[in-house]
C-alpha cells in the first residue's frame, strides 16, 4: 500500500501529463490550415474579347530616371579610409592611467615624424582619472593618388574626468604617404 505522499505524487504527475498532452494536441490542431473551398464562376452571358493590346505608356505616369550604378572605390582608397578610422579611434582613445599604450598600438601605422610629435603631446600619467574615447562617425576621401592620400574624418570624443562626462565633436583630416607600398599616417590635423 502506498502512503499519502506517493499517491499524491503519482496523481499529480498523471494530471500534469494529461494537461501537457491536451496542450500539445491543441497546438497541433490550431496550426493546421483550414480547407479552402473552391468555387467555379460560370458567366451568365458569353463574353467577347476584342482588344488585347496593352498600352505602352500610362497617362500621367511619372517619368523614371535611368539607374546609375554606384561607383566602386579602389581597394587602396577603401584601405586608407579604414586606416584613418582605425588610427583616429585608437590614438584618440586613452586614459591618463595606461602609460600611453594607445601610442604603441598605432606606431606601426604612422611615420616616425608623426610618432615623435604624438609622444611629445602624450598626457602625463597619474592624478585624477581622465579617459578619452574617440569614435569616428564620418570618413570621406578628399584626395587619393598612388603616393599620397587625404581623408577627412568627423569624430565624437567622450571625455570622462572624475565621474563626469563631456562629449565633443570635431572635424579634421588625416594625411597619408605611401612608403614602399605601405600607407603610413603622415599627419593628423583638427579644425579649431
Amino acid at each position: 500500500m502506498m502512503d499519502f505522499r506517493k499517491r499524491f505524487f503519482v496523481i499529480t504527475s498523471v494530471v500534469v501529463a494529461l494537461l501537457l498532452v491536451l496542450l500539445l494536441l491543441f497546438l497541433v490542431l490550431s496550426r493546421r490550415e483550414p480547407a479552402t473551398e473552391t468555387t467555379e464562376i460560370v458567366p451568365s452571358a458569353p463574353v467577347s474579347v476584342t482588344d488585347t493590346t496593352v498600352p505602352t505608356e500610362t497617362p500621367n505616369a511619372p517619368a523614371t530616371q535611368p539607374v546609375t550604378p554606384t561607383p566602386v572605390a579602389e581597394p587602396g582608397e577603401l584601405y586608407v579610409k579604414q586606416l584613418a578610422r582605425l588610427f583616429v579611434e585608437r590614438s584618440g582613445s586613452y586614459s591618463n592611467q595606461n602609460n600611453n599604450q594607445h601610442l604603441d598600438e598605432v606606431a606601426q601605422f604612422a611615420t616616425p615624424r608623426v610618432m615623435t610629435w604624438m609622444r611629445s603631446q602624450a598626457p602625463t600619467n597619474g592624478g585624477v582619472f581622465q579617459g578619452h574615447t574617440t569614435t569616428v562617425v564620418v570618413v570621406k576621401t578628399r584626395e587619393y593618388a598612388t603616393d599620397r592620400a587625404v581623408v577627412e574624418v568627423g569624430a565624437q570624443e567622450a571625455i570622462e574626468t572624475g565621474g563626469t562626462e563631456e562629449v565633443k565633436y570635431k572635424i579634421g583630416r588625416v594625411e597619408f604617404v605611401n612608403v614602399g607600398g605601405v600607407w603610413k599616417v603622415d599627419g593628423v590635423f583638427w579644425e579649431s
